[in-house]
């Protein structure tokens, strides 16, 4: 049987937005000290950046692309602040910090960029 590729999977956009995923989970245990459910939210922004960029790249029109990156861009952004708010009560190391704030950074940038086309 011939396994093939999803269109998603050759995006940089995913790949770095589940890198991300990847780190976040991994840090789950730091997450515990989050308040409330913000480790929960934190992970499902991050679950929706994902997602919401593979959905895009299966979609046939322009207008329902964009607007599958704008939702995936606008989880990036409030999983961004997630991160900051993680790291601003101790959830966080400052590498870690680092390390899930640069990716969501480029995803957005990335996601903006494909905006556009």
């Amino acid at each position: 049987m011939e396994h093939g590729r999803f269109t998603f999977e050759g995006l940089d956009a995913y790949r770095v937005a589940s890198e991300a995923l990847r780190l976040a989970v991994e840090r789950r245990e730091a997450f515990r000290r989050m308040p409330g459910d913000l480790r929960s939210q934190l992970e499902r922004a991050l679950i929706s950046v994902v997602a919401n960029i593979a959905e895009s790249s299966g979609r046939e029109s322009a207008p329902d692309r964009r607007r599958h990156l704008a939702i995936a861009r606008g989880s990036s952004n409030e999983a961004g602040a997630l991160v900051e708010i993680a790291h601003m009560i101790g959830a966080l190391d400052d590498a870690s910090h680092e390390e899930l704030r640069s990716r969501l950074l480029r995803v957005c940038v990335m996601l903006t960029a494909m905006m556009r086309r």
